[in-house]
């Protein structure tokens, strides 16, 4: 016992002596000021990307998002906000205001019946956990790949870009203040699937590119380029994403960028479907990468008799 102990107390000071001098904690996510609030309100843009879809004798909308965003780009452009407006409900991927979803997400995403990862997986994660101020005791109740996205999310913390800015976060508030329905566009059990792995095999291997990626840095600057793709609503970067990405080096990296968006895009298509022809004017707000190429959500949309115009 007292030797496991000595390797334990070894480890947590290895870890913090090799982590010491490259630790710099973002500080906590501030209530901006009022003057701030005015300003970003001031300068509201378009930003991500927007389609018109019309089909039965109206019209419903489909926006490209981005989960993660800056206080300046958290009030909608004029075109965004005219098709809100024009909207009498919001579709997400999920629907977070509802109780009962969330807690089927919270017991997906817990850690429990899987087997461990290996010891040197588990250290590299602690080690990001540390580098990022997160207490890696707080992470393990969940599954290494959220665990990863929780670390991720903390990268992208460090430049500035915050999951309470995200576009779907903005939206659910307006939906609230506006008395607008939330709806779901796919269920917690498909949406699961798309992100976590089928096997051991799979999460290990997933593991070990996503830990590169944040150990060499190449995960924030992902984030940072797709984040100014989408501020800039540069469909044609966007479109090019696999080729500048360099996010699909295995080919259990191709396996899960294929279930996480590809097999997620035909239910996202067919829940958008039944909402609009049931007479909803819907705004479907939906990550970008589900609008791109053939099997994108508005060239699925278009192929099932829609009418698709995109704004910006």
């Amino acid at each position: 016992m007292s030797l496991r102990y000595g390797v334990f107390l070894a480890l947590a000071c290895w870890l913090f002596v090799a982590s010491a001098q490259e630790i710099v904690c973002p500080p906590p996510l501030a209530q901006p000021t009022a003057a701030l609030l005015e300003s970003a309100r001031s300068q509201a843009s378009n930003h991500g990307f927007l389609w018109r879809v019309t089909k039965s004798g109206h019209a419903s909308y489909l926006y490209g998002t981005f989960h993660l965003g800056r206080l300046e780009w958290t009030f909608p452009g004029a075109a965004v906000q005219q098709a809100l407006k024009a909207s009498n409900s919001i579709a997400l991927e999920i629907n977070v205001r509802d109780p009962a979803l969330v807690q089927q997400l919270q017991a997906g995403m817990a850690a429990g019946g899987i087997a461990p990862l290996e010891e040197n997986l588990q250290r590299r994660l602690q080690l990001q956990a540390l580098r990022s101020c997160i207490a890696f005791g707080t992470l393990q109740s969940i599954r290494p790949e959220l665990q990863l996205s929780a670390l991720t999310l903390a990268a992208a913390r460090s430049a500035g870009l915050e999951a309470a800015y995200g576009t779907e976060a903005v939206l659910v508030g307006y939906a609230v203040q506006s008395n607008l329905p939330i709806e779901s566009l796919e269920t917690v059990s498909e949406q699961l699937n798309g992100f976590l792995a089928q096997n051991d095999e799979e999460l290990r291997s997933f593991v070990e590119s996503g830990l590169q990626d944040l150990e060499r840095g190449e995960a924030l600057k992902l984030l940072l380029r797709l984040s100014t793709v989408w501020a800039q609503s540069d469909f044609a970067a966007l479109n090019r994403y696999e080729e500048w990405c360099n996010c699909l080096k295995t080919a259990s990296d191709r396996v899960a960028m294929r279930r996480l968006v590809d097999q997620r895009n035909p239910n996202l298509a067919t829940r958008f479907d039944m909402l609009h022809e049931a007479g909803r004017n819907v705004f479907a707000a939906v990550g970008a990468l589900h609008m791109i190429g053939p099997g994108g959500l508005p060239a699925r949309l278009q192929r099932m008799g829609y009418r698709v115009q995109r704004i910006f």
